[in-house]
């Protein structure tokens, strides 16, 4: 039988601030006054768990020595490692431990030792360092020595291996650590259609705690070379702002990347200033350029570079016990087309009265709105809005019905001697709905359902000015059927379906593709599908019927097959006009494959009626849990120059910390 024999020591608090616990099968005191402890030796040291085949305790020095199959655990840190021999001095806080194996946080290591020299200061000898599992050690980050400390990481003579063949060196590597500490970052090195080098190096500067910021260095050898800087700052947990400033020199005259471009539009001098911050309930930013190009010639993301607007805002929310008030200015800069000015909000001013009770179950609430609609060419007014809504909820014989009245207020008030024949609205919107609630729960098969008839009545038409949804007011009195279904088999939904059709006893309705206006009283048919009848298979389709028609006027479905590692998706979309002609005919194709890692991507997006591909994108690679790389190509139709935009990227990543991008081609 094991004889477990426990030793709690505590240890004078001005050396250690710990408890030292020791556990073991064998326990004794030798001729110089140490203990040792052999068998499974566990010990206990505040947040440290260490193993051994033996342990010697020094008391008089407070030095611990482990010896044979050494395992060390620091729980808070998530630090696991493996030793032959260890030594750890309780007092001056320094020691060793010698072929050390093991792993922290993502990081599997190893090296000769591994020693504690000071304050946060490490030093280690012939190592390697990977996010490989011990198994699979397909990159490695070799050196013959290294230096730790709170701040940075120094390692010499380092050689980065990738399935044990070395395909970089690097005599000395500075690497930041930490949450925030200054240093430079990930440089972009590559080429692109117009440029033979193209250098991009960040660098972060840590200012203090609250505050940051990065400033980019940005070659390229032909298009313009720039700087960029962003800085960070939190005022309080719910208060911070940042702003962004882009500087471009353009060389003079511009090159090839100018072809087919509005020359009015070039500058020498290009910027962006971006700004956004928020402090309690306010909200702001600005976000200006100095060309219509800007975003396209300095970004390689294409979520940036093809940002079709940009918006400067002011926005202020308020919210009060029974009120709450808005304020907010919008102004829009439409990067489409450098000739077209977008309706701006300046201001627009809102306040809404909360729901209330003002009898019995009949509840209140009014939204007040201003709007200055402006824009430096086409229309612009002042727009005036009251809506006061009565709601009450009955239950008749155990059925619910929601009525509600809403009386509308619009007022416009055009710029100079602009008129429109209904410059003042004043009428009410009536909304009855009935919904019907049914269930079902079986062990494994679950279904629920919503009934729903609404009937609305909108007693005119009028012909305001049409801006947003609060100018949409016309003649309306339908009835609509709604129907929400879906089937459950454990968690996974096999089977869901919406249904909504109705009809209109004022004879008309705006079609739903191009807003026409259909002197019918039928109501389009809109059925919307979501089948998946087993794993790995779904299949969606959403569509308009229209009776008047007799055709599907809008149609969109997807067929979505995966197994293993294997995709495949296939999709459409139809719709027609007034006129019952095709105005888009759209079909999307998708395939991926992943097998041990490999993978390849593709998608294509096909206009039927134009014959051509308005954006096909390909990616293939490889993926291991400690490194990646891949190339990209993608292709993109431009209306504009009648001409493809054609772009190809190189992505890579070291231990999956972070991807570097490599432009090779773009536009």
């Amino acid at each position: 039988m094991v004889k477990l024999i426990w030793i709690l020591l505590l240890i004078i608090a001005s050396f250690v601030h710990a408890s030292l616990l020791i556990r073991s099968d064998t326990l004794e005191r030798d001729g110089d006054g140490n203990i040792v402890a052999r068998g499974r030796v566990e010990v206990f040291y505040g947040n440290y768990f260490i193993m051994a085949d033996e342990i010697i305790y020094k008391r008089e020095k407070n030095i611990i020595i482990a010896k044979g199959n050494v395992f060390i655990e620091a729980r808070d840190e998530n630090l696991i490692a493996l030793g032959d021999e260890a030594r750890f001095d309780l007092v001056s806080k320094v020691g060793y431990i010698k072929e050390i194996s093991g792993k922290y946080r993502r990081f599997y290591f190893k090296a000769d030792d591994f020693k504690k020299v000071g304050e946060e200061i490490y030093e280690t000898r012939k190592g390697e360092i990977t996010t490989c599992p011990p198994d699979r050690k397909e990159a490695l980050l070799c050196f013959s020595r290294a230096k730790i400390t709170d701040r940075y990481i120094f390692s010499f003579n380092n050689v980065l291996k990738i399935g044990r063949v070395p395909v970089f060196y690097l005599p000395i590597g500075i690497l930041p650590v930490g949450d925030r500490r200054s240093g430079f970052l990930e440089p972009m090195i590559g080429t692109d259609t117009y440029n033979r080098v193209i250098y991009r190096q960040p660098l972060y500067w840590a200012i203090s705690e609250d505050k940051d910021a990065t400033i980019t260095f940005d070659y390229r050898s032909e298009q313009a070379d720039g700087i960029e800087l962003e800085y960070r700052q939190v005022l309080s947990p719910y208060s911070k702002y940042s702003f962004n400033l882009f500087y471009y020199r353009e060389p003079s005259p511009p090159g090839l990347w100018w072809k087919g471009r509005n020359m009015r539009e070039y500058r020498r001098d290009r910027y962006r200033f971006k700004m956004d911050g928020n402090y309690g309930g306010l909200r702001f930013g600005v976000d200006t350029v100095s060309d219509a190009y800007f975003m396209e010639d300095v970004y390689f993301v294409r979520e940036k570079e093809t940002v079709p607007y940009l918006l400067s805002y002011i926005d202020y929310h308020r919210e009060f016990k029974d009120v709450i008030f808005t304020f907010n200015l919008k102004k829009f800069r439409d990067l489409t087309l450098s000739d077209t000015e977008s309706i701006d909000r300046l201001p627009e001013i809102g306040v809404f009265l909360k729901n209330r009770e003002i009898g019995k179950g009949i509840f209140f609430n009014t939204e007040i709105y201003y709007t200055n609609f402006f824009q430096e060419r086409g229309e612009k007014i002042h727009r005036f809005i009251m809506r006061s809504e009565f709601n009450k909820g009955f239950n008749i014989f155990g059925i619910r019905d929601y009525i509600s009245l809403t009386h509308i207020n619009n007022y416009y008030l055009p710029y100079g001697s602009a008129s429109y024949s209904d410059n003042l609205i004043t009428t009410f919107s009536f909304e009855n709905r009935i919904p019907f609630l049914w269930s079902f729960e079986g062990d494994m098969l679950k279904k629920q359902a919503l009934f729903e008839v609404v009937y609305t009545y909108q007693p005119e038409t009028f012909e305001n000015p049409q801006f947003d949804v609060f100018d949409e007011i016309n003649r309306k009195s339908e009835i609509k059927f709604r129907m929400s279904a879906d089937t459950y088999l454990g968690e996974r939904q096999i089977l869901g379906l919406f249904m909504e059709g109705g009809y209109n006893y004022l004879g008309s309705y705006f079609l739903p593709t191009d807003g026409k206006l259909i002197e019918k009283k039928l109501l389009p048919l809109r059925v919307a599908l979501n089948f998946s009848p087993f794993k790995g298979i779904i299949y969606t389709q959403d569509f308009y019927y229209d009776h008047n028609l007799r055709n599907i006027i809008r149609l969109a479905n997807n067929l979505s097959l995966t197994y293993g590692g294997a995709s495949v998706g296939v999709g459409s979309y139809i719709s027609r006009n007034s006129q019952n002609r095709t105005i888009s005919d759209q079909t999307r194709l998708r395939l991926g494959i992943n097998y041990k890692g490999y993978f390849i991507n593709t998608y294509s997006n096909i206009d039927n009626r134009l014959e051509r591909d308005l954006f096909k994108r390909i990616s293939l690679g490889y993926k291991s849990p400690c490194w990646s790389f891949s190339i990209k190509y993608r292709s993109t139709w431009d209306g504009n120059k009648k001409d493809y935009i054609n772009e190809i990227y190189l992505y890579f990543s070291i231990f999956n910390i972070r991807e570097f991008i490599l432009p090779l081609r773009t536009r």
